[in-house]
């Protein structure tokens, strides 16, 4: 079995298949967390986002097995931060109608198209980074040490003589470790985009 994600492509052709659970598990994995990430950003709390989600990723199926979206009529995650736009507005409807308060503070405007895709965006390029991690750890070609100290300068922002004295490496060591995780995760991370878009 091939270790490359799964196109869209393929992806779409097998949730034509009601039965076929392993489509809507791929694409509930692939979605699900974006969507819940986006709907949160946008002041939801967690149980509020995650019932987004669900309703997002119900009505998309629902309308691409009824032949709603095509393709051709563009990408499909433009499609799918449609529904998730409106699933988030009406969520705060009803939450006003019901006197009740989100979960956070709004970080961006609802309305406004543009914010809505780039914030929508965002998420999927943490989720294609997370999965591009995941990916890199179950190969089992980078040790631990080395990841650990990767993490600790890339993502954690720690000085590479801190992290240097963590992983117990010298800082040429966390320079290299840096540059060759990063130089994997970029290859991976492309695979994954391309995968998602393709």
């Amino acid at each position: 079995m091939s270790d490359l994600p799964v196109t869209t492509t393929l992806l779409l052709n097998s949730l034509k298949d009601e039965k076929d659970a392993a489509a809507w598990g791929a694409f509930d994995a692939r979605y699900r967390r974006v969507i819940e990430d986006f709907a949160r950003s946008a002041g939801l709390s967690h149980d509020d986002a995650a019932e987004v989600a669900q309703q997002t990723l119900v009505d998309f199926v629902a309308s691409y097995r009824a032949g709603r979206y095509a393709r051709e009529k563009g990408r499909l995650h433009s499609w799918i931060i449609g529904i998730a736009q409106h699933k988030v507005t009406d969520c705060f409807r009803a939450m006003a109608k019901g006197g009740r308060a989100a979960g956070g503070s709004m970080s961006f405007d609802l309305s406004d198209s543009t914010k809505v895709a780039e914030v929508f965006e965002q998420h999927m390029h943490k989720a294609i980074f997370a999965e591009a991690m995941e990916r890199l750890r179950s190969e089992g070609q980078t040790d631990e040490r080395t990841l650990r100290a990767f993490e600790l300068v890339a993502i954690r922002e720690s000085t590479v003589e801190a992290a240097a004295r963590e992983c117990d490496m010298k800082p040429a060591e966390v320079y290299v470790a840096k540059h060759r995780v990063l130089a994997r995760l970029r290859k991976i991370a492309d695979e994954i985009r391309v995968a998602w878009e393709a």
